[in-house]
Formats: C-alpha cells, sequence, structure tokens
C-alpha cells in the first residue's frame, strides 16, 4: 500500500515537472518573438527619421542636387538618399541598421516625394525588411 502511494505522488511530480517545463519554454518563445518584433519596428522607426531628415535636407526648393548621407540616431544607423525623378518628384531611400544583442535588423524604406504648393509631400512609401 504504502509503495503505491510512492509511485502515485513521484508520477505526479514528474508530470508537473514536465508542465512547468513547457510553460517556460513557451514563455521564452513568446519573450523572444516580443524582443524580435519590438527591434523590428524601432528599426522601422529609424528608416523612416531618415526620411524626414531627407526632406529637411531639400528644403522649400525644388533645385536641390542629389545627395547622400549617413548618420547615427536613435541607437542604430540611418543611411539615406534623395534622387531627382522625372517631374517634379524625387526618390528618397533610407536603410537603416540597428544591432541589438547579437542580430543585426536592416530595413529600407523608399519613398517618393512629389513638390506641390512649395512643400515636398510623400506621396507613396514602400518599407521592406532586409
Amino acid at each position: 500500500m504504502g509503495t503505491s502511494k510512492i509511485t502515485l505522488i513521484s508520477g505526479m511530480y514528474i508530470v508537473l515537472g514536465l508542465y512547468i517545463s513547457g510553460f517556460n519554454t513557451a514563455d521564452d518563445a513568446s519573450s523572444n518573438l516580443a524582443v524580435s518584433s519590438a527591434v523590428s519596428v524601432q528599426t522601422e522607426q529609424i528608416a523612416q527619421s531618415g526620411v524626414s531628415l531627407a526632406l529637411v535636407r531639400m528644403g522649400n526648393n525644388n533645385t536641390y542636387t542629389a545627395f547622400s548621407t549617413q548618420k547615427t540616431t536613435m541607437g542604430g544607423t540611418v543611411t539615406y538618399s534623395a534622387s531627382k525623378l522625372p517631374s517634379s518628384e524625387s526618390q528618397i531611400i533610407s536603410i537603416a541598421t540597428l544591432v541589438s544583442g547579437s542580430k543585426t535588423t536592416t530595413v529600407k524604406t523608399t519613398s517618393i516625394a512629389s513638390f506641390e504648393k512649395g512643400l515636398w509631400r510623400i506621396s507613396r512609401t514602400f518599407v521592406e525588411n532586409l
């Protein structure tokens, strides 16, 4: 009678231990996914800041010359450039890189801006994870 109780109780501890192990694994996986998503969003925001910096450099005139610049901002690096397209449009490319731990995340943002009423206005933006 005593041996069966010991076997039953030790079996319950084994099952409980397996459940706890499974919960810890699931918790680690969801934590890693959350960190990865946050880094991706932050990198995209850095790329968007590159587009904004390019618009500031282009100013309120349609006669700027093509340029390319690299800056460190918000914990990452952004390289942005602008080039003229036919008519009164420009293409702005911003590539942001963020290193978080051992992982490097890179996002490329391509925006098309048109010159209207003395201001540059973004008409289309394409975001791609590299």
